[in-house]
């Protein structure tokens, strides 16, 4: 029935008027009106520290949650070797890394002003040659 009443509004009404009775029928067929879209809460901030390290802090819809969660157990699942002291959170963080690592080793994230992504390290010569330097050095 629709469908019949905009066709004969098209056929011999204005353009403003058939403008109008499309409206009629949208607020009739959707009286609370578009559904919100979740993603639009999503927002991630991160802060670098002095001494090289990074916090973050974010909040994820329902799905893109569930996607984070499933990309990050499904990491942990596969990673967990036998007498594995690190915590839950520790476990956590080394899969969300381990995440970033396979996407940036896969070559296929976007170029970012004509570079693709990547890590530098910048070790002092100092550092590497230094034959006092003992382990974790």
């Amino acid at each position: 029935g629709v469908d019949e009443a905009l066709a004969q509004v098209a056929a011999t009404r204005p353009h403003a008027e058939l403008r109008q009775v499309v409206r009629h029928h949208l607020a009739r067929l959707d009286p609370d009106g578009a559904e919100p879209d979740p993603t639009e809460g999503r927002s991630l901030t991160f802060t670098r520290h002095a001494d090289g390290s990074l916090s973050f802090r974010g909040d994820l819809d329902a799905v893109g949650g569930e996607k984070l969660q499933a990309a990050v157990e499904s990491i942990v699942q596969a990673s967990r070797p036998a007498g594995d002291m690190r915590t839950r959170a520790q476990q956590s963080a080394d899969a969300l890394v381990q995440l970033v690592d396979n996407q940036l080793a896969a070559g296929t994230l976007p170029v970012l002003r004509t570079q693709k992504p990547h890590v530098v390290v910048r070790v002092d010569l100092e550092d590497l040659v230094d034959p006092a330097a003992g382990p974790g050095a």
